[in-house]
């Protein structure tokens, strides 16, 4: 498991949705699987112009998630890589293999 700090991911997020629409992200990248109130939040900072806020919305919506199902899984066969904030190529090369040799 890759552990990348979440304000990283909240920018690597507004880079990548960030030049669609308004519309386009509140009718479709805004999943109908979101809880409402999360939802409602997300697409309220959409149409607010504060994309870093949607994307923690969305963020702390999908990390939920994820926790849970990681949950299920069996603990011994996961292995988690903390990252630098901006790795290069061979830095995350280097930790993956350092990682997957331990």
């Amino acid at each position: 498991m890759l552990d990348v700090p979440f304000e990283v991911r909240v920018e690597r997020l507004v880079r990548a949705y960030g030049r669609y629409d308004t519309d386009r992200m509140v009718n479709g990248a805004i999943g109908k699987r979101l809880g409402s109130l999360r939802a409602k939040q997300a697409r309220q900072a959409v149409c607010d112009g504060a994309l870093y806020d949607a994307c923690r919305h969305l963020l702390a919506y999908y990390d939920k998630a994820y926790r849970y199902h990681l949950e299920q899984r069996d603990t011994t066969k996961r292995r988690r890589v903390l990252l630098p904030a901006s790795p290069t190529p061979d830095t995350l090369a280097d930790e993956l293999l350092e990682t997957a040799l331990v």
